[in-house]
């Protein structure tokens, strides 16, 4: 693992964690504001401080492959189960507490599992889910109360595409950018906003010549939308190349405030992560 300051491309801390070639890790998510968790292949979660050196070992063999984990702010842990369509809550120590089952809908089209959620500040639950019955697979969203009952469910079985992360404000009104294949089969973004009750209120659209990519949507201080996203194009002896861009968007209209692309940045792959102090 590697610290990085800012958009630095010198790391000013290094740790190894794994030893073994086999080695990785599934995910990583903030615990609190000064440390991180590292949820391994080994089952274990790892909480590694500012200087990225571990602090705590945590181990529990319900965790697999098969999850998406999160810290709630008293250091508790949230973790989806993709396949049984439930949420368990677990201790500290990773000690199972309570379990909640997610309400699915049955219906033809919109079979599939959960892949990732969120919370709001009512505690409503926001589902990724991916209906892997359709060829390619595709995404919708789930809106859930907090005892797992469905509120809506967006599902487009006409289109397939990918979705981004969500934010969600203080209205429970949902952002998020989808990632869709057009007839010229090049691929193009919609940055969407759809309200508490699942009614789109906009969309922009994003386009170029080349494949539009989805990376990730974040709030900035002013509570606009900072877009990560990336141009990829054919390089050099056929290598696909990738822009990083980043978008500032209105969040009550849509409208595009800024975008600066990363010319110099060019790469197969990359990450961003937006820091409290919006520094990218």
């Amino acid at each position: 693992i590697i610290l990085l300051a800012g958009c630095a491309k010198e790391s000013i801390e290094y740790n190894q964690l794994g030893t073994a070639a086999d080695d990785y890790v599934y995910q990583i998510f903030k615990y609190d504001d000064n440390s991180i968790g590292l949820r391994t292949d080994d089952k274990s979660v790892k909480i590694v401080d500012s200087k990225l050196k571990v602090i705590k070992n945590l181990s529990n063999s319900e965790i697999g492959e098969n999850t998406r984990m999160k810290a709630s702010v008293d250091g508790e842990f949230e973790v989806l189960f993709y396949r049984n369509k439930e949420i368990r809550s677990y201790s500290k120590e990773l000690q199972l507490k309570k379990t909640i089952k997610l309400q699915s809908s049955e219906e033809k089209g919109k079979e599939g599992y959960y892949s990732d959620f969120y919370r709001d500040r009512n505690n409503n639950i926001y589902i990724m889910k991916t209906s892997s019955n359709l060829s390619p697979p595709m995404e919708n969203i789930v809106k859930l109360n907090s005892a797992g009952e469905i509120i809506f469910e967006n599902a487009n079985v006409s289109e397939s595409f990918n979705i981004s992360n969500l934010v969600i404000d203080n209205d429970e009104n949902i952002y998020y950018m989808k990632q869709y294949e057009t007839e010229s089969t090049k691929y193009d973004i919609d940055i969407e906003k759809i309200d508490k009750n699942g009614k789109y209120l906009w969309k922009q659209t994003i386009s170029s010549s080349y494949d539009d990519l989805i990376e990730k949507i974040d709030f900035d201080s002013e509570g606009n939308l900072i877009c990560f996203t990336r141009t990829r194009y054919s390089g050099d002896m056929d290598f696909l190349k990738n822009i990083p861009i980043i978008l500032k968007v209105d969040k009550n209209t849509g409208k595009i405030i800024s975008k600066i692309e990363f010319n110099d940045l060019r790469n197969d792959s990359f990450g961003c992560y937006k820091g409290a102090d919006d520094s990218i």
